[in-house]
């Protein structure tokens, strides 16, 4: 028995802590992006935005990460199609997003009503 909670408890570090650091990794990620965004390094921005992605598939954030792509690509590079190529990715992926009324206002080109 005393085998067994050790196992437990070794996998639990073992594959609880990957996790956390999974997390750690994909917030540093998600700054350096943002850190490259506002130095106008859009480039940069996209290739990281473009890591988390396909480093992390999974990563409940992601919606964020093809909305910044979009973003970017539509109001930084002017690039209208990659931007809807992100923004459509983003409605099918994740259908329930926040971010999916925003992506639709890019997508449409109207003016902000103030």
């Amino acid at each position: 028995m005393k085998r067994v909670a050790i196992f437990f408890g070794i996998f639990f570090l073992a594959f609880g802590c990957a996790k956390d650091n999974n997390e750690a990794e994909v917030e540093k990620l998600y700054t350096q992006g943002q850190i490259a965004m506002n130095q106008a390094k859009f480039d940069s921005a996209l290739v990281i935005y473009d890591t988390i992605l396909k480093k992390y598939p999974d990563h409940p954030k992601n919606d964020r990460a093809l909305f910044l792509l979009g973003f970017i690509e539509k109001e930084f590079l002017g690039n209208e199609e990659k931007a809807r190529l992100h923004f459509n990715d983003l409605m099918v992926r994740y259908p329930k997003s926040d971010l999916i009324k925003d992506a639709k206002f890019l997508l449409s080109g109207e003016t902000p009503k103030i």
